[in-house]
């Protein structure tokens, strides 16, 4: 007779490691995902939640293990924003036009 086998034994607190990247990068969501395109938030995309309910896009994590300070990041943006407008002047090679109207 041979002698039972016992199951090998596992961690009792297993790590999951996901690849966000990959998710994030899926083709099936969205078109062009390694293309920089900033507008694509603002028309199929528009209500995508950066606080980690839409799996989507996830840039500060989701879950419990989100990151605590997306609140303040959030509130934190517009601030610096205006101060690299108001510290910097910003303008275009060889000065070209800029069109500010809005666009349907």
């Amino acid at each position: 007779m041979s002698p039972l086998r016992t199951a090998p034994s596992l961690a009792t607190t297993p790590q999951l490691i996901t690849n966000i990247w990959n998710i994030q990068r899926d083709p099936c969501i969205w078109c062009n995902p390694s293309e920089f395109q900033p507008e694509m938030f603002l028309t199929d995309q528009a209500n995508v939640d950066v606080r980690g309910q839409h799996f989507e896009l996830i840039p500060c994590g989701s879950g419990r293990r989100s990151c605590l300070g997306i609140s303040l990041v959030l509130l934190m943006v517009h601030l610096a924003l205006a101060h690299l407008l108001q510290g910097f002047d910003f303008e275009t090679p060889l000065d070209a036009f800029v069109d500010m109207t809005k666009s349907a």
